[in-house]
């Protein structure tokens, strides 16, 4: 768990210099958890919280693939357009 301490501050500290930039940005956590680590999803996703206590929450915090489908519809709310293609430019609104 010290490892995933460790990737959580950085996520932090990621997200706090992005917004320093980018104020509007959305900042997403993906840390895809091991098959066999599943059952301490919610461990994990406590402690990547913990780390913006106080402070912006992340847009998304994605643990699984399951959770793949969550982020999609995010990107739906915040208004990101879809491309099928990345040949293809996107369609104008």
């Amino acid at each position: 768990m010290q490892d995933l301490e460790k990737r959580a501050k950085e996520f932090s500290a990621e997200f706090d210099l992005a917004i320093q930039h980018f104020p509007d940005a959305k900042f997403v956590v993906i840390y895809l958890v091991p098959q066999h680590e599943l059952k301490k999803k919610d461990e994990i996703r406590s402690i990547i919280e913990a780390q913006r206590e106080g402070k912006r929450p992340y847009g998304a915090l994605i643990l699984s693939e399951d959770e793949l489908s969550t982020l999609l519809k995010k990107f739906d709310e915040w208004g990101v357009p879809r491309q099928t293609s990345l040949l293809r430019k996107p369609e104008k609104c």
